[in-house]
């Protein structure tokens, strides 16, 4: 398969995911979204979204629990259940894009494409997270940068694996 075909038919899944989003005859069905849900392989969504939120899990202890931990200091009630599952749902996310919609399978764009969703993540994160308080600018951006590196090697695994499941 030639990269132009496999361009197409990732444009095409993508189109047909989309597509009960916005119905001809202004009538969503049941049958339109599991059908919809139906073309993404479920085993390669669960498999690389484990493993991306594994990764993600673990980039962020490195990341905020041992280098930078003065971004957000350990006030002794951190949930490391809720760390766990907020990893997993941002690695099943990621993996929901890349497997449902993009079909990324390829280790540079699942790179790039991490990147860019951790951008965006890391953007609306801190814009949140800053409404209520003071900004911290240089915590922002610091934090930002973080998300994004996190974010490509997490696209990077959920690509990978993606493509061994294939």
């Amino acid at each position: 398969m030639t990269l132009e075909d496999n361009r197409i038919r990732r444009y095409f899944k993508a189109s047909k995911m989309l597509a009960f989003l916005f119905p001809k005859n202004n009538s969503l069905t049941l049958k339109d979204i599991n059908q919809t849900f139906l073309l993404m392989n479920t085993k390669n969504f669960l498999a690389s979204g484990v493993s991306g939120g594994i990764v993600n899990y673990l980039l962020g202890w490195v990341f905020y629990g041992m280098l930078f931990t003065e971004i957000y200091p350990n006030e002794g009630n951190q949930s490391m259940l809720f760390i766990a599952l907020g990893c997993l749902a941002y690695g099943l996310f990621m993996a929901f894009v890349f497997t449902g919609v993009g079909n990324i399978t390829d280790t540079k764009d699942g790179l790039k494409n991490g990147a860019i969703f951790g951008f965006f993540y890391g953007l609306t994160m801190n814009l949140f997270m800053y409404s209520s308080q003071d900004p911290n600018f240089q915590n922002m951006g610091l934090d930002l940068l973080i998300s994004i590196v996190m974010g490509a090697i997490t696209g990077m695994v959920v690509a990978m694996v993606n493509s061994k499941m294939d």
